[in-house]
C-alpha cells in the first residue's frame, strides 16, 4: 500500500498482511487523501452500472410474470412484481436527475448516501419477499422466485463492489433469507440447496472484499504517482508541471492573481554554506509561504529560489497588495539553518488578471516584470552580512 494511514510513510509489512487479511471480509479503512478518488469512482459506478441493473429488473420482473401467468397464478399475486417494475422506471429516472445535480463534494456524497440506503432497503424488502414466497406455496416451481433472486444479488454486488456496503448487502439480504427458509422449510434438496447458496454468498464475500481491497490500493497508488510527478521534491510543493495544469483550469476565471518570488542573494548562500544549507533554507521558505497564503489557490516552486503563489479569488488589487506583503514579511525573517542564521531575503511581484480576455501568459508576464522592477529596488546584500555564525 502506498497510501499513508498514519504519520509515517511506509508500513510495516506484518501490519499490511493483516490488513489484507481482513480487507477480505469487511470494509478496510479508507485513507483520507483519496476519498475524493473513491468518490468519484463510486459514482461512476452508479452512473454507468446501476440504469443497467434497474433495466435487467423490471425485464426479468416482465419474464417471471409471463412465468407466472403461464402457471396460472391468480392476478391478486402480482402486486410486488408491479411494484418493483415501477420503482425500476421512477429509481432510473430520480437517479438521472440526482447524477445532473451533484456537482459540490457535498452533494455527491448525498446521492451516494441515498443510493446506498435505497439499495440496502430495496435489497431487504426483496429478500424477505421471495422467502416469503417460498414459505408460502404460491408457485408450482417453488425455487424459481429464489433462485432468481440469489443470481440479481450476485449481479448486483459484482456490478456495484465499488460501493462496498452495497455489494455486501445484495449477498447477505439477497442469499441469507432464502436460503434460510430452503433449509428450515424445505426437503433434502432445497436443504443442500440452501447450503450451497451460503456457501456461494461467503464466497462472493470474500471475493468483493478482495476486488474493494485491491480498488483501493490502486487509488492509492495513483494518487502517489500523481504526487510524485507535480510535487517539488525538495520543498513538497506544487512544481512547474503542477502549476500549469492548475493555471489551465484558470482559463475562465477573471478574479486571478499571480505572485512570483524570487529570494536576494540565494547563490551567496550556496556558495558560502555549501547545497545543504540552501536546500535547508528552500524548505523554510516553502513552509513559510504555505502557513502565510491563508486564500484559495495554490503555492508552488517553479525551480531554484523561484516561487509562486496563485490566487484564485484575489479580490481587487487593495488586497492582492495586502497578500503580497504579508508573504513578504513572512519571508523575510531569519532562519536558523545547522547553527547559522541566515537573514532571508525576498522580492515580489504581483499582477491581477484584466477580465477573463486577458491570457495567461499576458497575466504572467505583467508579474515577471512587476518582480523584475521591485528587484532593481533592492541592493544586493553585503557577503559578509549574509550570515553569522550562532554560538
Amino acid at each position: 500500500m502506498v497510501c499513508n494511514r498514519s504519520k509515517g510513510t511506509r508500513m510495516d509489512a506484518s501490519a499490511g498482511k493483516r490488513r489484507t487479511r481482513r480487507g477480505r471480509w469487511m470494509v478496510d479503512v479508507v485513507p483520507p487523501d483519496i476519498a475524493d478518488d473513491l468518490r468519484h469512482a463510486q459514482l461512476d459506478s452508479l452512473i454507468t452500472q446501476v440504469p443497467v441493473l434497474l433495466a435487467v429488473a423490471a425485464l426479468n420482473t416482465l419474464i417471471l410474470m409471463a412465468v407466472c401467468a403461464w402457471n396460472g397464478l391468480p392476478i391478486a399475486n402480482y402486486g410486488w412484481m408491479v411494484l418493483l417494475i415501477v420503482y425500476s422506471v421512477i429509481r432510473g429516472r430520480v437517479l438521472k436527475r440526482q447524477f445532473a445535480a451533484a456537482v459540490t463534494p457535498d452533494q455527491q456524497r448525498r446521492v451516494l448516501r441515498m443510493s446506498t440506503i435505497a439499495a440496502i432497503a430495496m435489497l431487504a424488502v426483496l429478500g424477505a419477499t421471495a422467502a416469503a414466497t417460498y414459505v408460502s406455496g404460491l408457485f408450482n416451481q417453488s425455487l424459481l422466485i429464489p433462485m432468481s433472486l440469489g443470481f440479481g444479488a450476485i449481479s448486483i454486488a459484482h456490478c456495484l463492489y465499488r460501493l462496498h456496503r452495497v455489494a455486501l448487502a445484495a449477498i447477505v439480504l439477497g442469499i441469507a433469507p432464502s436460503a434460510a427458509v430452503l433449509m428450515i422449510a424445505g426437503d433434502f434438496e432445497a436443504k443442500m440447496l440452501g447450503v450451497s447458496m451460503i456457501s456461494v454468498g461467503l464466497l462472493m464475500m470474500r471475493f468483493l472484499s478482495a476486488q474493494y481491497q485491491q480498488l483501493i490500493d490502486n487509488l492509492c497508488l495513483h494518487r502517489h504517482i500523481h504526487k510524485i510527478a507535480n510535487s517539488d521534491t525538495l520543498t513538497g510543493l506544487a512544481n512547474r508541471r503542477a502549476v500549469n495544469e492548475f493555471l489551465g483550469s484558470q482559463l475562465a476565471n477573471d478574479s486571478l492573481a499571480v505572485a512570483l518570488i524570487d529570494l536576494d542573494g540565494f547563490k551567496q548562500v550556496n556558495d558560502t554554506h555549501g547545497h545543504d544549507i540552501g536546500d535547508a533554507a528552500l524548505a523554510i521558505v516553502a513552509e513559510r509561504l504555505v502557513q502565510a497564503f491563508a486564500g484559495p489557490g495554490l503555492v508552488g516552486r517553479l525551480g531554484g529560489d523561484e516561487f509562486i503563489v496563485i490566487l484564485t479569488d484575489a479580490g481587487g488589487q487593495a488586497e492582492l497588495d495586502a497578500t503580497a506583503t504579508g508573504l513578504l514579511a513572512a519571508l523575510c525573517l531569519p532562519a536558523r539553518v545547522g547553527g547559522i542564521q541566515l537573514p532571508l531575503g525576498a522580492s515580489i511581484g504581483h499582477a491581477l488578471r484584466r477580465g477573463a480576455d486577458e491570457s495567461l501568459t499576458s497575466l504572467m508576464k505583467r508579474a515577471d516584470e512587476t518582480l523584475y522592477a521591485a528587484k532593481g529596488l533592492r541592493d544586493p546584500m553585503p557577503i559578509g552580512q549574509l550570515s553569522e555564525r550562532v554560538a
